[in-house]
């Protein structure tokens, strides 16, 4: 049961507050480089753009249409991309683009199929792209289960709840499923409620290694 009494405003301070977007696009930041591919970009991008660096390309992907107008009328200068990643494939332009980031900013945890996603990602990768991925931890995704319970989640339109959480080895072992390897891994927030993992594709040699 929703707590009516609490405007969308002040929900949307509480919830800003709990998730720390802003302190947690600038330690996202120096992980970005010169060109960035954002999947699930709807709420995220507004607050990552303006960390990238000058001169950087951006491409984002949303399924939340309303949500892209509103980013390409902000930001005509970056190219965004209607799509479910949870079904729809990555437009074919990007595969000969060389990403130096691919950004999954509070995205995995609301994914029907994240294997999907995560095979495409892999895909488009070079040997020095990261693949940067920030979801809830346990308590993080307590914290915003019982959130969205009381007041709803007043950052996003047309929102998709959690249909999991992930802790550092579980998250470890779906992208390593992938040829993907953890670089680096941090929690983030107030109550460490948050966690950034930074992947790199595995090289050839140990991919050899772990097929023996």
């Amino acid at each position: 049961m929703r707590i009516d009494a609490i405007s969308n405003k002040t929900a949307r301070w509480i919830f800003n507050y709990l998730t720390n977007y802003e302190g947690k696009y600038s330690i996202i930041a120096p992980y970005l480089g010169m060109s960035v591919l954002d999947l699930g970009c709807g709420f995220a991008g507004k607050g990552l753009i303006p960390f990238l660096q000058e001169g950087a390309t951006y491409v984002g992907v949303d399924v939340n249409q309303d949500a892209l107008n509103r980013l390409r009328s902000r930001y005509p200068e970056y190219v965004f991309y209607c799509l479910d990643l949870d079904r729809d494939p990555l437009p074919d332009s990007l595969a000969g683009v060389s990403s130096s980031s691919i950004v999954l900013l509070a995205v995995i945890e609301h994914l029907k199929n994240p294997d999907f996603i995560l095979d495409q990602c892999r895909s488009l990768m070079n040997d020095s792209t990261r693949l940067v991925i920030t979801t809830p931890t346990g308590t993080g995704d307590l914290i915003s289960r019982a959130f969205e319970r009381m007041w709803g989640n007043p950052n996003a339109l047309n929102a998709r709840p959690h249909l999991r959480s992930f802790s550092k080895n579980t998250l470890d072992f779906l992208c390593k499923a992938h040829g993907l390897v953890c670089r680096h891994y941090q929690r983030l927030g107030w109550h460490r409620q948050n966690q950034l993992a930074i992947y790199t594709k595995t090289s050839a040699l140990a991919l050899l290694r772990n097929k023996k």
